[in-house]
């Protein structure tokens, strides 16, 4: 593992309670489902893969176990990459600052899940992910959607903001990138979502780490938001893709 020191508006507590939790909660389970779906899709399995800001691992366990075999897993904190290295422990793993890569035109593809949405300058970010990819490369990322849907869960995670599927897009075109596609994730939850904001609104500054609201859902709301999830997932080619609470979107370098 190489360092970089840096540092990022996430509170490292929340790994021990992410590890802890990723292999139960619905939402994890969902949104692994999905990027692994675009993945098969537009990255071939030959392709030389950076993720950023893996955290524990539990995205990249599943897609290298599925054939990505050139796996490059990053993370700003070393608390993170520990439990990679505990379930990966042959995959190459950095610990760097997005904003000083120590890369050029290395990677045939960038994944970044739940990333973007905790730094100031997303814009930076992006341009600085192009300039890993050749041109023609792939970056596969999530994000929250809809700022509408901001709740005290968004700050509490070191959130700055969610994205529209067009302003996420000119981010994107900024960059250098064209979107292949874009497509909203837990469709069927928003009336959810839109309750917890209206019950459990954001009050302001939080220097707690992620609350327990999000991760304790109960036993019984977990199983039925796990098969609610599973019918999203199936009906993803019907449902209206306007609203979700997470946006998925697929773009390639052309510049």
């Amino acid at each position: 593992m190489t360092e970089a020191s840096a540092t990022a508006d996430y509170d490292p507590r929340s790994f021990a309670r992410l590890h802890e939790a990723e292999s139960k909660h619905f939402w994890f389970e969902a949104r692994r489902r999905w990027i692994v779906s675009r993945a098969d899709r537009f990255v071939p399995r030959n392709a030389r893969v950076l993720e950023v800001g893996a955290g524990t691992g539990y995205v990249a366990e599943k897609l290298v176990r599925s054939g990505y075999r050139r796996y490059l897993i990053g993370d700003l904190f070393r608390e993170a990459l520990k439990y990679t290295q505990q379930t990966l422990p042959d995959v190459p793993m950095c610990q760097f600052d997005i904003f000083h890569p120590p890369f050029a035109s290395d990677f045939d593809a960038v994944f970044l899940f739940d990333v973007i949405e905790h730094l100031d300058d997303d814009a930076g970010a992006m341009r600085n992910i192009a300039d890993s990819l050749g041109v023609g490369g792939v970056v596969v990322l999530t994000v929250p959607a809809h700022q509408w849907l901001w709740h005290a869960d968004d700050r509490a995670g070191g959130h700055k903001r969610r994205y529209s599927a067009e302003s996420m897009a000119t981010l994107l075109r900024g960059a250098g990138f064209e979107v292949e596609e874009s497509t909203y994730i837990f469709r069927l939850i928003v009336p959810l979502l839109l309750l917890r904001r209206v019950l459990d609104p954001d009050k302001g500054p939080s220097n707690t780490p992620l609350s327990d609201s999000f991760f304790d859902i109960g036993k019984i709301a977990n199983a039925v938001l796990k098969r609610v999830s599973k019918v999203d997932f199936r009906l993803g080619r019907i449902l209206p893709n306007r609203v979700g609470g997470s946006l998925l979107v697929v773009a390639r370098r052309v510049g």
